[in-house]
């Protein structure tokens, strides 16, 4: 999904337009002209003064606000509002004049934003005259017309104009009182108007006057906005570089000044010009430290646009969920305050995000929403985005007539308004939908100046998706070498905006965002070799393929053997297992939650600990000596791979692609390279075999007895054939070079959910490799449909870059000292029977279990909506086969070299003590929970109770894996789906087993769906007998306790 053909929409803020709030307090103060008075205040706080007036007295009451705004408020005594005055933030002046209408006494508040723990002070004094003058009357002509101008101001686009008029007509006379101050501050707003109104380089102009005027008063607070004002401006310009530059001078100002509200702003919108030069998780960073000071200070301005810029920033690294999740909290607050600019924004981006998971009903109806909102305030550039976006909605749906109606008026506006990093996204969404109606030069001469605009405003991101869509539409023009280049071109900038992510899950879907992009690569390159078989074509496709595959995974393997906490501050440490443990708990509060306002509120919680979780490690590794001197991990060239075999082995690896797939044969010295059918054909093929695999063990809701028999019966019938038929898809082109070689399988997509060990031998090839002149020989035809582990041993990788990296780090390492630790048979809850029957603790005979139950907790959650299961738990029932199984497993070995943590002992406590790094092989037999929504969510299950039957954390999350040391040569996970989890392209299924990786487990063994208890215990008995008493290597010990099974 290329995400940045849609139009998103930040919003940049100006120091000039944010008001203040608190309430209204005690006794007054006589306000005396002539003796100032200098006070503390806090957030909230309210601080009130009398002053005694004639009948057309004049007065003047000036406040200096330090390290706080105020909001300064005159009322005659029985509480009649006069006047109120905010124009300004902390560090600024406000000035509030009036002549009395009648003689008495009136009541001055002064009140002070933000929260409590915001404080601050400021000087207030009186200024009278007998009776006014003309000048007197002239300014408080002045300050009426910048508060009106102040209120237009706050009602976006539509009011501008008038804003402006108000505003010019109070410069003219505030140059007439030499108010240099108040001349500042309306040319800077005069500046802010333009900007509503597309016009930035008036913007400029006016803000640079103002500019020159606050260095000149040294006046640091206005300095700091008319910077932060010129950021946005040139930011609206794309000139990225110059408005960071400009932002970053304001911040410092701001938090010289100690103006918090201030710093918020400049903080969101360097995150806005981060955004821009594609530095999306430095934006992450700038808007997150402008979420916390919004919500300080009470600025739900500030606070919404954080939201929905944080939003912006992870749908563009293809972390959609999340984006939702940030747009759906600033969607609150904008209707909360009706502010309609806001909500169209945000409608807008949600449709964005709706439309990158492919749920276009949902998109199209925000958008719509959005466009209402638009023209009816009359918002011509954000008009202009809508069209483009439902113009790219259009060609999605295959309405490609109707998607260039839209996208031709979104360019008419796009000009109009001088948006020329929008009117590029519409030039792309334009040759696209050309694209699709194979009129190919027009459509390329669009791409073109699409892609000099994005190059024109450093849109480096947007400038590869651009470079996707020239190669294709040069591709099928059948000019592969001009496709080449472009997709060579933009995958250089991908891998360069990648480096420069820290957290691992950005970088998955940042690359997941770009598959599109590899594939089409990969694409080319056997095209070419189909072309011409002897430039090695096919060679550069497997790299290409190696390029696309598990690339966090390879960068996790780089960083397991460093110690990345060394030398890192203890706090940023403390944070993280703080969270980490909070984390855990409230996840743990989830399984047992009842009701749904419950599960949505921790639900709430947990992604916003997640979110300070990930935050924690991002700082951790940004701050690390030791990731610093880490090189980015490169996959491996062919050459390289083929370097890691041996003569046994072959290594079938799989791409599925678009309009065809393929597979590569490779062994020491060959590389044999096979067409396969389209990606989309391959994935019904497997998840139709993964369903009727999985029959037995799926639950499904409101099923009889009867009916259940009936589908089981069912699928087991129909299993063979579905399995015949995908292996003559996958294994048949390469059969004649299957011979009984060990396989080695890099599986893509859906096939990743395929236990390839399980599918029959092909019947034979029938395919031409790619770029032969021959059929290969046909294999004679295995009329036992006998599955492909009997002859084979048969390994699963991610990558096989992954293998040389995992060899690389676990080069000398010694064995650890001992042999096997087993932790098995868990206690749930205090109903088991071991606290009452201690019998049982050595096994009690006279028990009767079935081994039906699955060791997965999965199907035991009421699911409430939420596809994981991961809500409210029952009882969690015990496995009773779990304990023959590490009693069968433990009497292998010696007592000295074996350790076993069973019933109470098979605890948290004992897996993160530490002590199973001295064992070689660690075995778990548990249920597994699987959450395939939020994989550091999964976990094993251990013991939920102490001996004393006190509750306690019985949850071995992902997290608490990956913290683990375990230099083992293999753990074994024998609960049920602890291979499965979330399914990140390019990068595979992320869950358990690679936090096992992680920790330095040279090997792991992993279910791929639910099998019952006996059965899982059986298989697991034979397994270690073959490795520990016949000394088999673990795979090959593994295939013969299935054969035998």
């Amino acid at each position: 999904m290329f995400t940045r053909r849609l139009s998103l929409q930040l919003l940049i803020l100006t120091l000039s337009t944010v008001f203040a709030q608190a309430q209204v307090t005690p006794e007054p103060v006589m306000l005396v002209p002539g003796k100032p008075m200098e006070r503390e205040i806090a957030g909230g706080g309210s601080h009130a003064y009398q002053v005694t007036l004639q009948a057309g007295q004049f007065m003047r009451i000036v406040v200096e606000q330090k390290e706080i705004n105020v909001t300064l408020v005159l009322a005659t005594l029985d509480g009649k509002q006069l006047v109120e005055m905010n124009l300004t933030r902390a560090g600024g002046l406000e000035s509030l004049s009036e002549e009395a209408a009648a003689s008495g006494n009136y009541r001055l508040t002064i009140r002070a934003d933000g929260a409590a723990t915001l404080a601050g002070s400021y000087q207030v004094r009186l200024e009278t005259r007998a009776a006014a003058t003309a000048q007197d009357r002239q300014r408080i002509a002045a300050e009426r017309l910048l508060r009106e101008a102040k209120e237009l101001r706050t009602q976006g686009r539509k009011t501008a104009e008038p804003a402006i008029d108000k505003l010019q007509q109070a410069l003219l006379m505030l140059r007439e009182l030499n108010e240099s101050y108040w001349v500042a501050w309306s040319l800077s707003n005069i500046g802010g108007a333009n900007s509503s109104l597309g016009r930035y380089e008036k913007t400029i102009e006016y803000d640079e006057q103002a500019l020159a005027i606050y260095r000149e008063l040294k006046n640091r607070a206005g300095e700091g906005s008319s910077l932060n004002d010129l950021g946005g401006a040139y930011y609206r310009l794309s000139h990225y570089e110059k408005a960071i530059e400009f932002l970053e001078r304001a911040l410092a100002i701001h938090r010289e000044v100690k103006d918090r509200a201030g710093e918020g702003i400049a903080l969101n919108n360097l995150g806005i010009a981060n955004y821009g030069m594609s530095r999306y998780e430095k934006a992450i960073e700038y808007h997150e430290q402008a979420l916390i000071i919004s919500r300080e200070v009470k600025d739900w301005d500030s606070e919404g646009r954080a939201l929905n810029s944080l939003g912006i920033a992870y749908r563009n690294l293809g972390r959609y969920e999340k984006a939702i999740e940030y747009y759906e909290q600033a969607m609150v607050i904008h209707r909360r305050e009706k502010d309609r600019a806001g909500e169209g924004v945000v409608l807008n981006n949600l449709s964005g995000a709706y439309a990158n998971l492919n749920r276009y009903e949902k998109a199209i109806e925000y958008l719509e929403q959005g466009l209402a909102i638009y023209r009816e305030l009359k918002n011509r550039n954000f008009e202009g985005i809508a069209l483009s976006n439902l113009g790219y909605f259009a060609e999605n749906m295959n309405r490609y007539e109707k998607a260039i109606g839209y996208l031709e008026q979104a360019l008419e506006i796009k000009h109009e308004v001088k948006d020329r990093k929008g009117e590029g996204v519409v030039l792309h969404n334009l040759g696209d939908a050309y694209y699709s109606l194979k009129r190919y030069d027009k459509a390329i001469a669009y791409l073109e100046q699409a892609v000099a605009i994005h190059r024109e405003v450093k849109d480096r991101d947007g400038e590869t998706y651009i470079l996707y869509s020239l190669a294709r539409a040069e591709r099928d023009m059948g000019n592969l070498p001009a496709a080449r280049a472009h997709i060579e071109d933009g995958l250089k900038i991908t891998e360069s905006l990648r480096s420069d992510i820290f957290s691992p899950e950005s970088r998955a879907s940042f690359l997941a965002n770009v598959q599109n992009s590899y594939q089409l690569y990969t694409d080319l390159l056997m095209r070419q070799h189909r072309a011409d078989p002897t430039k090695g074509f096919d060679a550069l496709a497997v790299e290409v393929s190696e390029r696309q595959r598990a690339r966090s995974l390879l960068d996790l393997l780089t960083e397991s053997g460093t110690d990345l906490r060394q030398g890192i501050a203890p706090a940023l440490i403390e944070r993280e297992e703080t969270l980490a443990k909070e984390l855990n708990d409230k996840a743990q509060q989830l399984t047992q939650a009842a009701k749904p306002e419950q599960v949505a509120a921790l639900k709430r919680e947990i992604s916003q600990l997640e979110n300070d979780y990930e935050r924690a490690q991002t700082a951790i590794r940004k701050a690390s000596p030791q990731y610093a001197a880490l090189t980015q991990t490169q996959p491996l060239k062919l050459k390289e791979i083929q370097q890691q075999l041996d003569a046994d082995t072959l290594l079938l690896e799989y791409a599925l692609g678009e309009e065809r797939s393929y597979l590569w044969a490779i062994t020491t010295n060959s590389l044999t390279s096979y067409e396969l059918p389209k990606g989309e054909q391959i994935k019904q093929s497997a998840l139709q075999v993964v369903e009727l695999l999985t029959a037995r063990s799926t639950n499904k809701r409101g099923e009889s007895a009867p009916q259940r028999q009936e589908r089981i019966a069912q699928a087991e019938g129909n299993l063979p054939a579905a399995a015949q038929s995908l292996s003559q898809t996958l294994l048949a082109p390469a059969a004649a070079q299957l011979g009984n070689k060990r396989l080695v399988i890099v599986a893509d997509g859906a096939l990743q959910y395929i236990p390839f060990a399980m599918l029959p031998e092909p019947l034979g090839s029938g395919k031409w490799a790619v770029g032969s002149e021959k059929k290969d020989s046909n294999r004679p035809p295995a009329p036992d449909h006998r599955p492909l582990i009997v002859g084979h041993e048969v390994v699963s990788l991610p990558s096989a870059s992954a293998l040389a990296i995992q060899r690389r780090e676990l080069a000398g390492r010694q064995l650890a000292p001992k042999m096997l630790a087993v932790i098995a048979d868990p206690v749930f809850d205090r109903s088991d029977s071991r606290f009452t029957n201690p019998a049982t603790e050595t096994g009690d005979k006279t028990q009767t279990f079935t081994g039906d139950d699955a060791r997965s907790i999965e199907h035991l959650a009421e699911n409430s909506g939420d596809k994981s299961g991961v809500t409210t738990l029952r009882l969690i029932p015990r496995l009773p086969f779990t304990r023959k199984e590490a009693t069968r497993v433990l009497a292998l070995t010696p007592k000295n070299s074996s350790f076993g943590a069973i019933d109470f002992q098979a605890n948290r406590a004992t897996v993160l003590s530490g002590n199973l790094s001295q064992y070689r092989y660690v075995h778990f037999a548990t249920h597994g929970l699987l959450d395939s929504e939020r994989p550091g969510l999964s976990s094993l299950v251990l013991s939920m109770v102490d001996a004393q039957g006190k509750p306690q954390n019985g949850f071995l999350r992902a997290n608490d894996i990956y913290n683990l040391k375990l230099p083992a040569e293999l753990v074994v996970l024998s609960a049920c789906q602890t291979g499965l989890g979330k399914e990140v392209k390019g990068e595979g299924l992320v869950g358990l087993t690679r936090g096992f990786m992680y920790a330095g487990a040279a090997r792991v063994v992993v279910s791929l769906w639910s099998v019952n208890d006996k059965a899982t215990a059986d298989l697991m008995t034979k397994f270690y007998e073959k490795m520990l008493k016949q000394g088999q290597r673990p795979a090959a010990a593994l295939r013969a306790a299935q054969v035998e099974m």
